[in-house]
């Protein structure tokens, strides 16, 4: 293992700069596992969304069809013009087809317009439960798929700051034996979050005030960012602690309560950065050839996936280091699954000693 990643315990971060440094140091150190499980998750999630695909294609082709249709009928194509003028001409006669032809069709356009926009409003009520199934069912199966991916990442990770060489193989063996945790914790997660916006959507049309509705609008977004922050942790404890679901929750919000405004402030420069980076790459990106545009933005969507995880990890443990004295011995004892033992074992040695 190289020395640099052998510091990492030695200066607990506690600034943006600072876990972005470590992230960056990892993924330099360790690049290959996670690019292999981050590849491995691409092909996996297309191959799922594909069979998806073509299952609901085939379930549900009336609503894809209707849909199409009416999503055809909305496009400001020339044929659709010409057809609208026909239709316009035969009903109407020739006295209104020379005011169509001199520019007094608008008015039937925006009127063909709305008949097509109520029309797909229509099938979106018609088929609605059919299209919350299908959101369901995506959301779930693709959810089950990464959460294996997500936790690999995590426990590659650990190795790293551990002092072992992370291995893809060994990472993904362990992330898919954690995945119905960390599978259960995001489900729970988007439940929560449903819940909330769905509550508070009610709430806002019950009121019939717009103030009250801001009011509430603003309640929910707070909500969204106090609990998207005290979750940071929620993964690493799974993988690193052998947390179950719920005791990931519990643990997470004891571990990052203290340390809000530094998880919040972190996230959201990070997050303020990428959007800068990204406009940036794809400013760059546009002078090339489309070839090389392509590989170049296939290559952010391979390396985006891995940095998340990566700074999570760093936050956790970064964390722990400076208000639990956590050192790598620790971490060691608790990836090995000796944690409990070695307590067990030190209370018992101290038991003998108090008796002797």
């Amino acid at each position: 293992m190289s020395s640099t990643c052998q510091n990492l315990f030695d200066y607990p971060q506690s600034s943006f700069v600072g876990v972005v440094k470590d992230g960056f140091i990892i993924v330099r150190e360790h690049w290959k596992p996670l690019l292999i499980i981050s590849l491995l998750q691409m092909v996996s999630v297309i191959g799922v969304c594909i069979v998806l695909g073509i299952f609901m294609a085939v379930a549900f082709a009336q609503v894809f069809a209707d849909i199409a249709s009416a999503a055809s009928n909305m496009q400001p194509s020339d044929m659709g013009n010409g057809r609208h003028l026909v239709e316009y001409m035969v009903g109407s006669g020739t006295t209104r087809v020379l005011d169509y032809m001199a520019g007094g069709g608008n008015d039937n356009q925006n009127q063909m317009s709305n008949i097509n926009v109520e029309a797909f409003s229509d099938i979106m009520i018609k088929y609605g439960a059919q299209i919350v199934v299908m959101s369901v069912i995506t959301i779930l199966i693709v959810s089950l798929v990464v959460s294996t991916f997500v936790g690999a990442m995590a426990h590659t990770v650990a190795e790293a700051y551990s002092g072992d060489t992370p291995k893809a193989c060994k990472s993904i063996r362990f992330g898919w034996s954690h995945k119905w945790q960390i599978y259960i914790y995001q489900i729970i997660t988007l439940f929560v979050l449903f819940v909330v916006l769905v509550s508070s959507i009610f709430v806002g049309i019950a009121s019939d005030n717009g103030f009250v509705y801001f009011l509430i609008m603003l309640a929910v977004l707070a909500f969204i960012i106090f609990f998207g922050t005290v979750m940071v942790a929620a993964i690493p404890v799974i993988i690193v602690e052998g947390k179950s679901s719920i005791g990931a929750i519990r643990r997470s919000y004891d571990l990052c309560k203290g340390e809000f405004c530094f998880i919040f402030c972190t996230v959201v420069c990070l997050q303020l950065s990428l959007l800068v980076l990204l406009i940036v790459i794809n400013m760059i990106l546009s002078i090339f050839p489309d070839v090389i545009a392509i590989l170049g933005h296939l290559g952010i969507n391979i390396l985006l996936p891995v940095m998340g995880p990566v700074l999570t990890f760093v936050l956790y443990i970064s964390i722990r280091i400076r208000n639990e004295n956590y050192t790598r011995d620790d971490l060691c004892q608790e990836l090995s699954g000796h944690a409990a033992t070695a307590k067990e074992l030190k209370l018992g040695a101290y038991k003998r000693a108090e008796v002797v």
